[in-house]
Order: structure tokens, then C-alpha cells, then sequence
């Protein structure tokens, strides 16, 4: 009932301003064309707030003056509702042209708060607080008081304005005058409303998404694909698909009864060594009790040095250089090497081949050493090489005595040795090793793929062959000094017993 009762005020109130011929009556039929009640008011709203606009312009251009006179002589804000002295606040804010919206006659209440705000903004009162004090009461009674002069009324030439507010399902969208120009005017013509296309604006109802696959996978990722429903236009938008995700259905998991492991890893230096799992069964369970570690007992190494070269038999000249050559096994890093010659004659002090404070490094397993004059010709020679850090970690001599002897310029070549060392961590490499006497030059030589291969080689010395087949003859020849006769010596490589 509400709602008719507003339609009719409206119609009768257009068709009043129809009669009085501000505005033709095809503008109200056009109104009552909206099928919905709602829009019909709102298009007759707006006609009347037009119609209104139009009368105050020609009362202007027509020179009326202002009869309306009362004094305002108290402050007026919301306790005031209901107050004569809002009448009067009412009638003054008609006058310029601005409405308090929805309030009674009698009614202080948001809408005229609102209106004061904009009669503060057209005439510059601050502040803008909806609230009308003394600067507000002076303002209107400077236009409106009862005095002896009635104040000159200037018409509003130039507006400024708020932004168009959203277009309406009628086509039309209003926006408010902000400021009025000159300072103080009233009524003009502010344009507040304009035709518009309207779209109605989307919102999530207008949205429908169903979801691929329809059951969350194993991924645990699905994708929504979205439909507009209707016709609609900005508003709430989606993207025509989207990755989500999801959680799977959970289906028990077997608890596993059975694994199968790695290999123990090295034992290490607590007592313990793990392994890893490479399969549990049955297939696809969980948990379990696989045993990943166990105690065990760790064997350490002792370190060790084997003096291979001179190891017993060989005869070195003074003046000549020769390699000495050991293994090393498990020795600490900082560990020191020291090589020295032991004469086998009781209470004489080893010979210090390397200086005692100059060590070899620890994984130092060649050193060649030139024969000084100074040691005396004898057949009762070891080498001795030691690890030392702090103490003596591991210490070897030659195995049998070795020969030193003075140079000799006219003596018959001779080959003192000529030994094959087995490679244990290799099988198929052998260390060959000789010593010569009175050889001014030598040559090795062995069986090739075609034919024989050789090259040439210190008087005394060593060299690493890669031996395939059993039996591989290696020879060593020699030639004397100052044209004495040569001498050669085979040896087979691949049967010598070590």
C-alpha cells in the first residue's frame, strides 16, 4: 500500500507541473510505460526534482523577490527535531534550491544534516558539520532575517559537481551540486541527471562452475570450469578455467611386514653401521619395523711401509743416482717419510739418506738417490725408510743386504739385478727393478704386438710394465765402460715366484 500511495503522489504531482506547462505530459506517459512499480518512481522522482530545477531558473530570470523573512536565533541540530525553528531551517534550505531528502517538515535528522552540509560548502562556512552554529545562523539570517533591507538574491550561474552515480534500471543516473558560483547565489540550473545505457552488473549469481575430474585424484589437483549465466556486464568475473586443489579420499594403507635392504655400510668409528630399505612388501604399505642399523666391530689397519728397492742383492757405484722405492699402507697424514742406509757393521750410526728435518711427504713412494763418495765400497747395505709423527708409525729395511762399490773404469759390465716385483692390488701390473756395475748404458726390451719393442733405461733402476700374458720375457742389456765387452740377462715376467 505503501508503495502505491507513493506511485500516486508522484503521478498527481507530475500532472500538477504538467498542468502549470513546465513539462509536457508525454514525459509521465513515458514513465508509467516501466512494467516494474519500482522504476516508475524513480523515473516521476526524477522528473519532479527536474520540473523543481525549472521553476527555480524561471523564478529567477523573472526577477522574484524574496517576501519570506524569520531570524534565526538559536543553534539547530538533531536534539531539535521536531522544533518550529526546523520549520523555518526547512523553508530557508527550499529556497535554495536544496531538498533535506526524506525528513518531515518538523524532522532534523541525516537528510538535513546533509542539506545544511551543502548550504556550508555553497557558502564557504567551516566547518562543514551538518550542524547549524553561529556562523551557519549568520549566514542565514544575512539572506533571510527579518531586517529593514531585503538582501539581493544573485542567480547561480556555474556549478561544480560530485561524479554521475551508477545509471539506474530507468536510464538515468543523477549526481549533486557540490559548489555554486558566484559566492552566495541561488537557484540556476544545475544539470543533475542524464540518460544512460543500463547494464546490469554481474554478481556470483550469475556464475555457475562444475569441476574436472569430478573427484578429487591422487595429485591432489582438480579444474574448475566456470559459465556465465544470463547477460551481465563487469561486476564479480571469473577465468573460464582454474587450477584447484584438493584432498584425495584416503583408502587404508597395509602396514609393511617384509622389506628388503642395501648392504651394511662400513662400520663406522662409533661401533655402528646402517643400511637403507629397497623395497617393502606388501606393495604400496607404510610403516613397519625395518632395521636400519646394527653394532659392529671395527677393524683398523695397521700402517706399513715394505721397502721394494734396493730389497737385497743389487750392487750401486758411487757417483751413480738410483731409485729407492717403497710401498705405504694406512699412514696417518701427517705423517713424515725419512729414508737412511744402515752399513751392517755393529755400533755405527745409520746414514741419513733424506735430512732429518726435510721429510718426504707421507705419500711420497719414489726417491732417487745419487751414491756419495763418502760412503765406504761394503757388501752388508739396507735401506731404511720410516713413518714418523711424533713417533714411529710404521718402519721397514731392505730384506737382504745390497752391495756398494767404488767406480771402476776397466771392469767387465755386470748386472748385479734384475728382479719383477708382483702388484697385489693389480694383478696385471709387475715392477721391474735392476742394478748394474761398470755400464756406461742400458736397454730393456720385450716381445710387441709385431715386433720387439724396447727403450732405453738408466744403468740402474725401475719401471712398471702391464703384463697380459704369462710368461713374457723381458731382457736387459748393457754396455761396458771404456769399451769393455757388454752383458745382457732375460727375465720371465708373469712366473717369477715373489
Amino acid at each position: 500500500m505503501r508503495i502505491k500511495s507513493l506511485l500516486v503522489t508522484a503521478i498527481l504531482s507530475a500532472i500538477i507541473l504538467c498542468s502549470a506547462g513546465f513539462v509536457k505530459a508525454e514525459a509521465v506517459t513515458n514513465c508509467m510505460s516501466y512494467g516494474n512499480i519500482s522504476d516508475q518512481i524513480t523515473c516521476l522522482t526524477n522528473l519532479i526534482a527536474q520540473l523543481t530545477q525549472q521553476i527555480v531558473q524561471i523564478q529567477a530570470q523573472q526577477g522574484t523577490t524574496q517576501t519570506w523573512c524569520h531570524t534565526f536565533n538559536q543553534n539547530l541540530g538533531f536534539a531539535n527535531s521536531g522544533s518550529s525553528e526546523v520549520v523555518n531551517l526547512h523553508t530557508a534550505l527550499e529556497k535554495q534550491g536544496i531538498s533535506y531528502g526524506s525528513d518531515s517538515i518538523t524532522t532534523y535528522d541525516e537528510d538535513t544534516s546533509s542539506a545544511v552540509i551543502q548550504f556550508q560548502t555553497r557558502y564557504g562556512i567551516n566547518p562543514r558539520s551538518g550542524y547549524v552554529g553561529p556562523l551557519t545562523r549568520a549566514k542565514l539570517n544575512e539572506l533571510y532575517g527579518c531586517s529593514q533591507t531585503t538582501p539581493t538574491i544573485t542567480t547561480c550561474t556555474s556549478f561544480g559537481y560530485s561524479s554521475w552515480g551508477p545509471c539506474s534500471s530507468n536510464g538515468v543516473q543523477a549526481r549533486t551540486a557540490t559548489s555554486y558560483y558566484p559566492a552566495g547565489c541561488t537557484g540556476g540550473a544545475p544539470i543533475l541527471y542524464q540518460s544512460c545505457s543500463y547494464n546490469s552488473y554481474c554478481t556470483e549469481n550469475n556464475w555457475t562452475s562444475t569441476l574436472n575430474p569430478t573427484t578429487c585424484p591422487a595429485p591432489g589437483q582438480q579444474t574448475r570450469i566456470w559459465t556465465k549465466v544470463g547477460v551481465c556486464q563487469n561486476g564479480t568475473s571469473h577465468p573460464a578455467t582454474e587450477t584447484i586443489t584438493c584432498t584425495p579420499p584416503t583408502t587404508p594403507v597395509a602396514t609393511c611386514t617384509s622389506f628388503n635392504y642395501s648392504d651394511w655400510g662400513a662400520c663406522s668409528t662409533s661401533g655402528t653401521q646402517t643400511r637403507s630399505v629397497t623395497a617393502s612388501f606388501p606393495s604400496g604399505c607404510a610403516g613397519g619395523s625395518p632395521v636400519y642399523s646394527q653394532t659392529c666391530e671395527q677393524y683398523v689397519f695397521p700402517p706399513e711401509i715394505t721397502v721394494i728397492v734396493p730389497n737385497g742383492g743389487e750392487e750401486w757405484l758411487v757417483g751413480k743416482t738410483y731409485d729407492i722405492i717403497w710401498g705405504r699402507f694406512a699412514l696417518k697424514p701427517t705423517d713424515g717419510l725419512y729414508i737412511y742406509l744402515t752399513d751392517g757393521v755393529p755400533g755405527h750410526l745409520p746414514y741419513d739418506i733424506t735430512p732429518a728435518d726435510q721429510p718426504l711427504s707421507v705419500n711420497t713412494t719414489r726417491y732417487s738417490w745419487t751414491v756419495p763418495s763418502t760412503i765406504v765400497p761394503r757388501s752388508t747395505y739396507k735401506i731404511g725408510v720410516k713413518a714418523v709423527s711424533g713417533t714411529i708409525s710404521a718402519e721397514d729395511t731392505s730384506d737382504n743386504y745390497f752391495r756398494i762399490d767404488s767406480l771402476m773404469t776397466t771392469s767387465a759390465a755386470v748386472i748385479t739385478s734384475f728382479k719383477a716385483t708382483h702388484n697385489s692390488v693389480t694383478p696385471s701390473v709387475w715392477l721391474l727393478t735392476w742394478s748394474t756395475r761398470n755400464t756406461s748404458g742400458c736397454k730393456l726390451s720385450w716381445p710387441g704386438i709385431q715386433r720387439v719393442e724396447s727403450q732405453v733405461v738408466p744403468t740402474s733402476g725401475s719401471k712398471d710394465v702391464f703384463v697380459i700374458n704369462a710368461n713374457t720375457s723381458y731382457g736387459l742389456t748393457c754396455d761396458g765402460i771404456n769399451g769393455a765387452s757388454g752383458v745382457s740377462q732375460a727375465i720371465h715376467v708373469g712366473s717369477v715366484s715373489r
